[in-house]
């Protein structure tokens, strides 16, 4: 049995900031990062990063902190090869 894992307030939070931004993008790219090649997720992430450094407020600046974070969620998980094993068992 596993320990159950308590969130420190600030990845509380900064995950539902990511989870808001996910879902404020789900009509119009839903899923897509599940099975777009990697080099374009890594496309994303370098623009999300060019993003930040651009960023002239505090607030731009967080928002390009939950968008790469986003990403490096997806390349994450991408990684691991979870999302594919997901896909093809699907698939089948």
């Amino acid at each position: 049995m596993s320990e159950e894992i308590k969130l420190r307030p600030e990845v509380l939070g900064f995950a539902q900031e990511m989870e808001k931004t996910l879902r404020a993008n789900d009509a119009e790219k839903g899923d897509s990062w599940k099975t777009m090649p990697m080099y374009k997720l890594h496309e994303c992430l370098n623009n999300e990063a060019d993003e930040y450094w651009a960023a002239e407020t505090e607030e731009d600046s967080a928002k390009e902190c939950v968008d790469s974070a986003n990403i490096l969620m997806m390349l994450y998980h991408r990684h691991k090869g979870e999302i594919v094993r997901e896909y093809a068992k699907e698939g089948t």
